[in-house]
C-alpha cells in the first residue's frame, strides 16, 4: 500500500476545525458527514495498491557444456547487467550444468551472486568435469530449479544457455514448471558472437558408394568467426590427399575435391581445417564413409562390342541361345545389353524378369541395333518397351495411314502335330491373340481359317480381345490345306479399304494345294496389299512359302517354336503398322549430359540408318538426328534405369563410328551410368532443430543432381548399445525426407538409408549423423526455436537482450489505484445525508 501524494494528507488537519462543526448535527448525520469528509481528503492523497506478491526468489542455470562456455563470457555479461536490476531482498541461486546440474552458489544476496560470476570462469573447471561437458541436460537443470524454489509457487528461473540440448526433454522440465506457477526466462548464448576465434568443419558430404577408378567429389561446409587465413586438408583413412590455402570470413564458405578410389572397400574421408589460436580445436575435423565397388558386370546379349576403355565396366558376352542361362543369375550382373537381338530370339524367362530386375533390383537395361530390336524386333507391347525410355510405335509422332490387318490361319489336320512348345494350333491361336493387344485405336483386325476351304471367322473389325479370345477357341485341326482360296478370301476382306495400310500375314504348316500361289501373291501386291508367311514348325515347304513371300512384298519367318511364333507375329505387326527403320545419312545433335562427358573430338560422326522411336514424357533425349529423332534416349524404370540407342553402331549404319575415338568412351560412359548403384548419387544427412523436437532430414539427389522425389526411405541409425533404431521419413520438400529423431548425445551415428519398393530394400546411400567429433563443439548459434518455445510454454521473457528492456526485476504488479471509489463514497454519503435529513421531521436543513 502506498499513497501518490503524500502531501495530500495534510488535509486530515483541518478535521479538528471540522470537528465541533459536526457536533450540531444529529448523531448518524454527523457520522456520515465525517465519514463522507475524510473519505475525500484521503482521495486526494491517492492511496494504492499492487495487486499480486512478490517473488520469493530466483535461480539462474548456467550451461557449462562445451557448446556454450566458449561463448559464456560476453553472455555473464548480460547477466551481470541483468542482476544489477534485481532487488536485493529477492534471494538467487546459481546451478551450473552440463550432462549433470550442480548447486554452484547456493540462495545468496544479488552482490554475492555477481561476486561468484566474475571468477565463474575459472571455477567452472574445478565444478564439472571434462567428460560431464561434453554433454547438456536442460531438464535435469530445470528439475533441480524446481527443486530449489518453494514448493508453495512463485520465484522464477533463469535459463542462461544456447539450448543445444543432447539428453533429456526440456520441454517436459518447464510443462512441470509453469504447473507450478514458476516462468522461465532465457538468456541466449552464442558461440558465432563471442567464442572467440574458431574454424570448423561443419558439414562433409560425398558419394556413398562409389566404383573402383571412378572420379567423384567431396564437398563440406566451411564455418568461421573471424577474418583470417587458413589451411584445408583433405584426407583419406588418415592420410593426406590435398592441401590448399582458404581465405576465412564470419559465416559459411562451401569447399569441395575430387578424388578416386582405386582399392575397393570401406574408406574414411575427411576434411580438417588449421587456424593459427583456434579457441576449439576439437570441431576442426569432419569425416563420411565412402564405400568403393568393384567394376560393374554387364551381360551383353548380341554382337560383341569390342575393346573399351581401362575402367570400363566388366563384360560378359553371350550369344541369344546362351542367354537362358542367365534368366534366374541376372541379378549377379549391374546392366544388361540388347543388341541387334529379336525378341523372338530372347528367352522368354529372360523377357518375363526384365521388370522385375530393373524396376525392383535396380539394374540397368539397354538395347541398340538395327532391325532385329526395338520395334521391328517384335518388342512392342512386352516387358522390353515397359522399361525401356521410348515408345516403340512409329506412329505415336506423325499421322499415319490405319491399319487393315488379315491373319489367314491354317487349321489343316497337320495343325494337330507338336512343336517346341505346345501343338502347333495351340501356338498360331495364342500368337494371334497376342496381336489385338498390339493395334491402336483405328485399325482393324480380320481373321480366315481354312483347311480344305477358307472360312471368314472375324471380319474387318476393330478388335475386341475378348471376343477374338472366344473366336480362335474354337478352332480346331481337321482338312487339307488350300491356301489360294483362302487368300482370296482375305483379298475380299482387305479389298474395299482403299487409302488404308493393307498387310496379310499367312501362317501354316504345309504344303498349298492347286493353283499358282506366287501369281495370287503377286496380284495381292499390285493392288496395295502386302502378304508376309510365317512357317509353323520346321517341316514346311519353305522354297514356295519363301516366294510366296517375296512376290507378295512381304518377309518370311521360321516359327521353329510357339514363343518364337509369336514374337515373330508381333514383329509383323509392328512393321506393318509403319516405317520403322529409315536408312539415310544424318547427322548427330548432341546435348550435354554426363554420358557424354570426356569424348573425343568436337562433335559426333553422322550415322547411316536408325529405327523410328518415341522418347517417353519423362525421357532425356541427349543425341538426335538432325529431323528430331531420338537416337540417344535416357530414363528410370523403378529403382533402375534403362537406355535405348536407336542405331547399330557395330553394324553397316556406323561404319564412321567404328572409326571415331569417342565410340568406345561413350559406350563405357553408357554402361557406367545404367550400372546398378545406390539410388542417390549424394546424400546429405543432418540434424534439424524444429519446434516438435529435433528432426532427421534427408536429402537426396542423382549422379545428375535432380532430387529422387516420391520414395519410401527409412533410415537406420546405429544405437549406443550395439543396435539400431528405425526412423521413417516422410518427404516435406524436392528430394527432402524427415523422420522425428530422439535427443543425441554420441560423437557420430552411423546411419543407413534405404528405399522400400515391393516389399523390398535397397540401399540409397550410407553417412554419418555428426560429423566424427561430438555434438557439443560445433560451431553454430543458438537453438531458438527450441528456447522459444520453453518461454512461451511457461510465460517466460528474453533477458539481457540488447535494446528490448527485458531485466530480471521481478514482473511489475498491477497498482490498483483507490481515489476514485474513496471520491465517489466521499460524495455518495453526502447525498444520501442530505435526503435522509431533509425527510427527517426533526431534520435540520444544512
Amino acid at each position: 500500500m502506498w499513497v501518490e501524494s503524500p502531501w495530500s494528507l495534510l488535509v486530515l488537519l483541518f478535521f479538528a476545525f471540522v470537528l465541533p462543526r459536526l457536533r450540531t448535527y444529529p448523531r448518524w448525520s454527523a457520522v456520515r458527514r465525517g465519514v463522507a469528509w475524510l473519505c475525500l481528503a484521503l482521495a486526494l492523497a491517492g492511496p494504492a495498491f499492487a495487486l499480486g506478491a512478490a517473488h520469493e526468489a530466483i535461480v539462474i542455470l548456467l550451461d557449462l557444456s562445451a557448446s556454450a562456455s566458449h561463448a559464456l563470457g560476453p553472455a555473464l555479461g548480460r547477466l551481470r547487467a541483468a542482476l544489477a536490476t534485481l532487488p536485493a531482498s529477492v534471494p538467487a541461486t546459481i546451478v551450473v550444468f552440463g550432462a549433470t546440474p550442480v548447486i554452484a552458489q547456493p540462495a545468496t544476496s544479488g552482490e554475492r551472486v555477481l561476486s561468484w560470476l566474475e571468477r565463474a570462469g575459472e571455477a567452472s573447471d574445478t565444478i564439472l568435469r571434462h567428460a560431464e561437458r561434453d554433454q547438456t541436460d536442460i531438464e535435469a537443470a530445470l528439475d533441480l530449479a524446481g527443486w530449489v524454489l518453494p514448493a508453495t509457487g512463485g520465484g522464477r528461473v533463469l535459463l542462461v544457455t544456447d539450448g543445444w540440448e543432447t539428453r533429456g526433454d526440456a520441454r517436459r522440465a518447464v510443462s512441470r514448471l509453469a504447473q507450478r506457477g514458476i516462468a522461465v526466462d532465457t538468456l541466449e548464448v552464442s558461440r558465432l558472437d563471442g567464442g572467440g576465434a574458431d574454424a570448423s568443419i561443419d558439414a562433409i558430404e560425398a558419394p556413398a558408394q562409389v566404383r573402383a577408378d571412378a572420379r567423384f567429389e567431396i564437398h563440406a561446409t566451411l564455418r568461421s568467426t573471424v577474418v583470417g587465413r587458413g589451411t584445408v586438408t583433405l584426407l583419406r583413412d588418415g592420410r593426406e590427399l590435398a592441401r590448399r590455402e582458404v581465405r576465412l570470413a564470419p559465416g559459411d564458405a562451401p569447399l569441395r575435391f575430387a578424388s578416386t578410389v582405386t582399392t575397393p572397400g570401406e574408406h574414411r574421408y575427411g576434411v580438417r581445417v588449421a587456424l593459427d589460436g583456434d579457441a576449439e580445436p576439437r570441431n576442426d575435423l569432419a569425416e563420411t564413409p565412402v564405400s568403393a565397388v568393384g567394376r560393374p558386370r554387364v551381360l551383353w546379349i548380341g554382337p560383341w562390342p569390342g575393346p573399351l576403355p581401362s575402367g570400363a565396366p566388366e563384360i560378359v558376352h553371350l550369344r541369344p541361345a546362351d542367354a537362358a542361362a542367365a534368366a534366374p543369375r541376372l541379378e549377379d550382373f549391374d546392366a544388361l545389353v540388347l543388341s541387334s537381338v529379336e525378341a523372338g530370339d530372347l528367352p522368354p524367362r529372360l523377357m518375363d524378369r526384365l521388370s522385375e530386375y530393373v524396376g525392383r533390383a535396380g539394374g540397368g537395361l539397354l538395347m541398340l541395333g538395327d532391325g532385329r530390336s526395338f520395334g521391328p524386333g517384335g518388342y512392342r507391347r512386352t516387358p522390353v518397351e515397359e522399361v525401356l525410355p521410348v515408345e516403340l510405335d512409329a506412329g505415336a509422332r506423325a499421322q499415319r495411314p490405319r491399319l487393315a490387318l488379315v491373319l489367314v490361319l491354317d487349321k489343316s489336320g497337320s495343325m494337330a502335330e507338336p512343336m517346341e512348345g505346345g501343338q502347333k494350333i495351340a501356338a498360331a491361336r495364342a500368337a494371334a491373340g497376342a496381336t489385338a493387344a498390339l493395334l491402336t485405336a483405328g485399325d482393324r483386325l480380320g481373321i480366315v481359317t481354312f483347311d480344305s476351304a477358307p472360312t471368314a471367322v472375324l471380319e474387318l473389325e476393330d478388335a475386341a480381345p475378348g471376343r477374338l479370345q472366344a473366336t480362335l477357341a474354337r478352332l480346331t485341326p481337321g482338312g487339307g490345306t488350300r491356301i489360294l482360296p483362302a487368300l482370296a478370301e482375305a483379298r475380299r476382306m482387305a479389298g474395299g479399304l482403299e487409302g488404308w495400310r493393307r498387310h496379310i500375314v499367312l501362317l501354316t504348316d504345309g504344303r498349298g494345294e492347286g493353283g499358282d500361289l506366287p501369281q495370287a501373291a503377286r496380284d495381292l501386291h499390285a493392288r496395295g496389299i502386302t502378304l508376309s508367311v510365317i512357317a509353323v514348325g520346321g517341316d514346311a515347304d519353305t522354297v514356295l512359302l519363301r516366294a510366296l513371300a517375296e512376290a507378295g512384298g512381304g518377309r518370311f519367318e521360321m516359327g521353329r517354336s510357339a514363343e518364337r511364333l509369336t514374337a515373330l507375329l508381333r514383329r509383323e505387326v509392328a512393321m506393318a503398322r509403319g516405317p520403322l527403320v529409315r536408312e539415310e545419312r544424318t547427322a548427330v545433335v548432341a546435348e550435354r549430359h554426363a554420358v557424354l562427358d570426356a569424348l573425343p573430338g568436337a562433335s559426333v560422326p553422322p550415322l547411316l540408318g536408325w529405327v523410328a522411336v518415341t522418347p517417353k514424357k519423362v525421357a532425356v533425349v541427349p543425341l538426335r538426328t538432325t529431323g528430331g529423332d531420338a537416337l540417344l534416349a535416357l530414363g528410370r524404370f523403378g529403382l533402375g534405369r534403362s537406355a535405348a540407342l536407336a542405331t547399330d553402331p557395330l553394324g553397316r549404319w556406323g561404319t564412321e563410328w567404328q572409326s571415331w575415338p569417342g565410340w568406345p568412351r561413350l559406350l563405357a560412359n553408357l554402361l557406367g551410368w545404367l550400372a546398378r548403384a545406390p539410388a542417390a548419387a549424394r546424400v546429405s544427412i543432418r540434424e534439424v532443430a524444429e519446434r516438435r523436437g529435433p528432426m532427421l532430414e534427408v536429402s537426396v539427389e542423382d549422379a545428375a543432381g535432380a532430387p529422387l522425389n516420391g520414395r519410401t526411405l527409412l533410415a537406420r541409425l546405429g544405437a549406443e548399445d550395439g543396435g539400431e533404431d528405425v526412423i521413417a521419413l516422410e518427404q516435406r520438400a524436392a528430394g527432402v525426407y524427415a523422420g522425428a529423431l530422439g535427443a543425441r548425445g554420441r560423437r557420430a551415428t552411423s546411419v543407413v538409408v534405404e528405399e522400400r519398393a515391393a516389399g523390398a530394400a535397397r540401399l540409397i546411400g550410407r553417412g554419418w549423423l555428426g560429423l566424427g567429433y561430438a555434438e557439443e563443439h560445433r560451431l553454430r548459434g543458438p537453438h531458438r526455436p527450441l528456447l522459444d518455445e520453453l518461454r512461451a510454454l511457461s510465460g517466460g521473457r528474453r533477458v539481457g537482450e540488447p535494446g528490448n528492456g527485458e531485466t530480471l526485476r521481478p514482473a511489475a504488479h498491477r497498482p490498483v489505484r483507490l481515489w476514485g471509489p474513496l471520491a465517489a463514497l466521499g460524495l455518495g454519503l453526502f447525498l444520501l445525508d442530505l435526503v435522509l435529513t431533509r425527510r427527517s421531521p426533526a431534520g435540520r436543513t444544512v
